[in-house]
């Protein structure tokens, strides 16, 4: 109980209702600090998602995007290789040509350092060269190529190299877009992990410090009125030895104890006066007046 004796002490002087309203302000503060804290941690939170749903996790989704766009093309040119329909097989080609190079042009806008971005457009030269020669093949050949199966061979020997070099860049920037993914995933469970650890500490301490300061105004008040009961069962059995009370500045403890030590010296003066007025009575002396200037009331 050490502890709550400076802060005993200090309360002491001051009035109830101040003391109260020191813990409901005390309260109030903490309960806004946690509320402010909640809300900046939220509003990092719901930044850091829509970097992730704009940036790493489109930048990924955009990706995968284009690797489906790859193989619809890698398919349809073989489907013209075994004779496949050849003007619809191209037709749908190069719509998967458009939308490639769209989302590359998409990727290349996000990218968010010089690195990223020179990969990225690396792999766009790269991939768009392999495609479009692709295409341009399947345009160009003739009946015979495809039926012969020379069409093939002509493939697999002038576009294998572009194929695999595309395929290689490709996979640096696939490989890229999901450690951005991951990262962003970490950051935002970190911030959240951050937030709920310091709003459970906050809010522990911040109950402990209310719960300690609320204990210590309890004490303080009950010290007083404590002090109240010692003097009044005192002074029920007569004795006027020590009534002091260290009383607050003003309110009602104030009032309240200012109030008893009057009449604890009224009822004192009119004892020691009654007294006075015996002792010298019973010697033959009823000359004493007794002196009522401090008393009121009642005890005059």
């Amino acid at each position: 109980m050490f502890l709550f004796s400076p802060i005993k002490h200090a309360l002491r002087t001051v009035p109830i209702r101040y003391r109260l309203a020191y813990v409901s302000a005390l309260a109030i503060v903490i309960a806004l600090l946690l509320t402010l804290y909640a809300f900046l941690t939220f509003d990092g939170v719901e930044t850091r998602y829509h970097k992730f749903m704009e940036g790493s996790n489109r930048g990924y989704l955009l990706t995968l995007q284009i690797e489906r766009d790859l193989n619809f093309i890698s398919r349809t040119t073989r489907d013209i290789m075994l004779s496949g329909q050849k003007e619809p097989d191209l037709q749908k080609i190069q719509k998967r040509i458009d939308a490639i190079a769209s989302a590359f042009k998409a990727i290349e806008s996000a990218a968010t350092d010089t690195k990223e971005r020179s990969l990225v457009e690396q792999a766009h030269v790269q991939t768009g060269r392999f495609i479009e020669s692709a295409f341009a093949m399947m345009r160009d050949a003739k009946p015979d190529e495809i039926s012969s199966g020379s069409l093939y061979q002509r493939y697999k020997q002038d576009l294998t190299p572009l194929a695999n070099a595309s395929r290689d860049t490709f996979a640096k920037v696939i490989a890229l877009k999901e450690r951005d993914l991951e990262g962003s995933m970490q950051k935002m469970d970190a911030t959240l992990d951050e937030g709920k650890l310091f709003v459970l500490i906050v809010g522990i301490f911040g109950a402990l410090f209310v719960g300690f300061f609320t204990l210590a105004v309890s004490l303080s008040i009950n010290s007083t009125l404590g002090r109240f009961r010692d003097i009044l069962v005192e002074v029920s059995q007569g004795l006027f030895d020590d009534t002091r009370i260290d009383l607050p500045k003003s309110g009602s403890l104030h009032d309240m104890g200012g109030a008893l030590q009057r009449l604890i010296a009224q009822i004192e003066h009119f004892i020691r006066e009654i007294n006075v007025s015996i002792s010298k009575a019973s010697g033959g002396d009823f000359s004493h007046a007794m002196d009522i200037e401090s008393m009121h009331g009642a005890f005059v």
